[in-house]
């Protein structure tokens, strides 16, 4: 499955070309189900077939070649397509990538210039990428946490060395007092310890930072006095996207390890939304790197001056083709784009449920 990111750059690498793009439900636990998909995709096919009857011949020659490269490709498939969820885009060079999505998708058969990136966009968001790390004051642990599985990457063990007296074990040397001594060996045991856990969780700062992907969210669990000091060794570009599971210690199963990262994650990536719109309501409000609502967003995408395009999901649900436009253009010039819910959809819906953080303003001519 691809990233946002990288859905973006298939979006742009195949603008221009028509492309037949397949959303199918996949798997079923009913067994009468299971080949749903083919009563769905065929009649669909059929009617497009029908609607390029009185198109150019080449261009139902490009659909006919396209539609029989899906069907080759689906017969690699023995039983069943990808569970719950399968999508797939070809154009007349062949297939350009097939994915099992983890939503049930509604199915969508579209030929058309560029693939349709929607309902993907909308399947990624059920996606939250985790990077979670566990850490005491002698472990550390870095695992990925994608789709309800958690894979670990790294593990980190602290290297404790203390310098023990040179009599210990044999008899005491004169003058030894044991009480002082022993304090000092103790010292100098915790000394050992600390730097020996500083230097662990340097190290796993360090190792966090570059197995970071740009879409994860990072989660920190374990020694919950030791978090802190984590979270500050982290590189600063993470900050907003880094936060601790309280809950999480370092007995836990894997199991709960990916229920409490995901619940984490999506809470991060919640709160985040809501900073994100918030900013570009201010920046809008201000005349400055932001715009609200959908004629103002509109231009500033026919500008190319849009960094962020945010459109909230009522606003794709309601309005599909409009968003799918919108989300076409920034896509084509290089912007992120952002679908947002809960609180942060909320925020948008005075304006439309529509905004975009800017990558410059035009100077207006005084009047």
């Amino acid at each position: 499955m691809l990233t946002s990111q990288t859905l973006a750059t298939l979006e742009r690498a195949l603008h221009g070309e028509m492309v037949l793009t397949v959303y199918l439900t996949g798997a079923a636990r009913d067994p009468a189900e299971r080949y749903r998909w083919q009563r769905e995709l065929e009649p669909r096919l059929r009617d497009i077939a029908h609607a390029l009857d009185d198109k150019a011949p080449e261009e139902r020659a490009a659909f006919d070649a396209c539609v029989d490269t899906l069907h080759a490709e689906i017969a690699n498939h023995s039983g069943p397509l990808g569970n719950p969820s399968w999508v797939a885009m070809v154009t007349k060079n062949g297939v350009q990538h097939t994915a099992t999505l983890p939503i049930v998708m509604d199915a969508v058969v579209t030929w058309q210039e560029g693939p349709d990136t929607v309902p993907y966009l909308r399947a990624l968001r059920q996606q939250v990428p985790v990077l979670l790390v566990m850490a005491d004051s002698r472990h550390g642990e870095i695992a990925r946490v994608s789709n309800g599985h958690l894979d670990v990457l790294d593990q980190l063990e602290a290297e404790v060395e203390v310098e023990l007296g040179m009599h210990m074990g044999d008899a005491p040397k004169p003058g030894f007092h044991a009480g002082t001594r022993g304090t000092a060996v103790t010292d100098a045991a915790q000394r050992s310890l600390r730097d020996a856990s500083d230097h662990m969780l340097r190290d796993l700062a360090a190792r966090v930072a570059k197995l970071t992907q740009p879409e994860d969210w990072v989660v920190l669990g374990g020694n919950a006095h030791l978090l802190p000091r984590l979270g500050t060794m982290l590189p600063a570009a993470l900050a907003t996207r880094t936060g601790i599971a309280s809950s999480l210690d370092m007995a836990a199963t894997p199991a709960e390890r990916t229920r409490a990262a995901t619940t984490t994650a999506r809470q991060l990536r919640s709160a985040w939304e809501v900073e994100r719109v918030n900013a570009v309501e201010n920046e809008a409000a201000s005349r400055s790197r932001g715009v609200v609502g959908p004629v103002d967003t509109h231009q500033a995408l026919e500008r190319a001056q849009v960094a962020d395009l945010i459109v909230s999901d009522r606003f794709v649900q309601e309005h599909p083709e409009h968003a799918r436009a919108m989300m076409r253009s920034a896509f084509a010039q290089g912007a992120r784009v952002i679908e947002v819910e809960g609180e942060a959809q909320a925020r948008l819906e005075p304006h439309g449920g529509v905004a975009a953080a800017l990558r410059f303003t035009l100077e207006v001519p005084a009047t």
